[in-house]
């Protein structure tokens, strides 16, 4: 009998703790609290939350990795030598297998991402419109 008063009070507290978070950030997304995120700063949380920003910045300055200010559409030279255009399908193969092509003058030291495909078009359109000066 004990057992099913304890479970049933943790049921209890279960539910009134959803329902409590339910109402906190709903209440607060509906007063303008919360602000809504945009686009780019999902994408640029997303990239400070999985390390990205720790090499790559946004600002231009210099990092680790190639600055993503300004590189959609840019021309990189390779280690190789080789030239590649800045655009979705570079920076995809980046992304997923970043020693593939490495940009001259940087170390190959970035680990392949772990983007869902959702994740992943969030960070490309951040680097896309932060170039283009289109970021929200």
């Amino acid at each position: 009998m004990k057992f099913y008063l304890q479970l049933g009070a943790v049921l209890v507290l279960g539910a009134l703790l959803s329902y409590a978070a339910l109402t906190w950030f709903g209440s607060r997304e509906n007063t303008g609290e919360v602000p809504i995120q945009t686009p780019s700063e999902q994408a640029a949380q997303l990239a400070e939350v999985r390390g990205c920003q720790a090499c790559h910045t946004l600002d231009g300055s210099a990092g680790i990795g190639p600055t993503w200010l300004g590189s959609w559409g840019a021309t990189r030279v390779l280690k190789d030598g080789s030239r590649v255009i800045v655009d979705e399908n570079y920076l995809r193969l980046a992304m997923q297998n970043p020693q593939a092509q490495v940009v001259e003058g940087y170390e190959p030291l970035m680990l392949p991402a772990n983007f869902t495909e959702e994740e992943m078009s969030l960070v490309i359109n951040l680097i896309r419109d932060i170039s283009l000066g289109g970021a929200e």
